[in-house]
């Protein structure tokens, strides 16, 4: 794909995902590294400035949650999941995240 269809298609992306108001990660689970887009940073939690992180984010959640995404997240093959995952954060008020998950395998 060249540089101008591959800005396009990026384009298209950004557009799109603003729409719907939905945030992107990506997260490596052999190291633990999470790549976050704005609205994803803005949505999860994460405190402003800090390292993205797989740990970082499983402490945002209520435990119960934070284990049914720690176990989707090390299934054995690939596939793809619905979850709502409860931030844990003081107050009344609570947050759910909608997530759409897809596992894939980079054996690269």
């Amino acid at each position: 794909m060249n540089d101008d269809v591959a800005s396009r298609h990026a384009r298209r992306w950004q557009l799109a995902t603003q729409l719907v108001d939905l945030g992107y990660f990506e997260a490596d689970l052999s190291t633990g590294a999470l790549e976050l887009d704005a609205r994803a940073r803005a949505v999860s939690g994460l405190p402003e400035g800090a390292t993205a992180t797989l740990e970082l984010l499983y402490a945002q959640l209520l435990p119960e949650d934070r284990a049914v995404l720690q176990g989707t997240l090390h299934v054995p093959q690939p596939g793809s999941f619905q979850l709502q995952l409860r931030l844990a954060q003081p107050g009344p008020d609570s947050r759910v995240l909608d997530c759409g998950l897809a596992i894939a395998c980079d054996i690269s």
